[in-house]
């Protein structure tokens, strides 16, 4: 079954980059005049998808007003909002509210009936990824080919070379074919930056997922278990636990545009000081 559906979770609450996010959504802030949101829906739409659900929580309406929100006739001939009128036909758009921040799965979650017996991808808006095959289709690709599996992104540092601390997780990994992992364990999540030795590689997953319809099987699994947030942690590794779980290694720039740093880094990207 071809992936024709996504999610797109903008629940949290961006404490990374307050005192804006005070206000305004951190989705809404603008790379190069375009709201990191819009960056996640264009990928999703030039990877195929038709149906996008997006997650928010009752104080981000203003996502919602931007995207399908009504238009001063006196706007309508600018080139900006004719383009996003354009991808906001190109698929459809729905909206449900997230009480709380309580974390990615839970968002997911959400979108059981929406997905209904279906897979389906999930993009986080505060990953942009830039390169020519959009990241989400690079998963959808390996999916069509081999639909037993779900999939995620990964990017590979190597210590010394890459800066010497990174904030990787503790990804246990085989090497199945070029770039194609087979992920055998995740670690829990530390909130310490890992530092890779001399020559050492880690990978680190990103934003990209592509899930078998099975997975909400995982997450009423697991639901219950957790007061705080409820983040892909164990769910994946449960996947990769039944050996249900596959990582394509990504071959382009990324973005984690939720911090100041990686914010700053895109600006300067797509101002073209990068």
């Amino acid at each position: 079954m071809k992936i024709k559906k996504a999610i797109i979770p903008a629940g949290g609450l961006g404490t990374r980059m307050l005192p804006i996010t005070k206000s305004v959504p951190k989705e809404l802030l603008p790379i190069n005049m375009k709201p990191m949101i819009q960056y996640a829906v264009e990928e999703g739409v030039k990877s195929g998808i038709k149906e996008i659900l997006i997650i928010i929580r009752k104080n981000k309406d203003l996502i919602k007003n931007y995207l399908t929100g009504k238009v001063d006739k006196r706007l309508l001939n600018r080139k900006e909002i004719k383009n996003l009128e354009n991808l906001t036909r190109e698929c459809k758009i729905d909206f449900t509210y997230q009480k709380g921040a309580k974390g990615l799965m839970d968002a997911i979650f959400l979108g059981e009936n929406f997905v209904n017996n279906e897979p389906f991808a999930v993009l986080l808006p505060d990953n942009i990824m830039v390169s020519r095959i959009p990241c989400i289709k690079q998963l959808i690709d390996l999916f069509n080919v081999k639909d037993k599996y779900s999939y995620i992104i990964l990017k590979k540092f190597v210590g010394k070379i890459d800066p010497e601390e990174v904030d990787i997780g503790g990804i246990e990994y085989e090497l199945i074919s070029k770039n194609i992992y087979k992920i055998t364990h995740i670690k829990k999540k530390k909130k310490k930056i890992i530092k890779l030795k001399n020559g050492e590689i880690g990978l680190k997953n990103f934003g990209r997922y592509v899930f078998k319809e099975d997975v909400f099987y995982y997450i009423k699994k697991f639901r219950t278990e957790y007061r705080g947030e409820f983040d892909d942690t164990p769910i994946l590794n449960k996947l990769a636990s039944e050996e249900k779980l596959r990582g394509k290694l990504y071959n382009g720039l990324i973005f984690d545009t939720g911090n100041i740093s990686g914010f700053n880094s895109a600006l300067l990207h797509f101002m073209g000081k990068n």
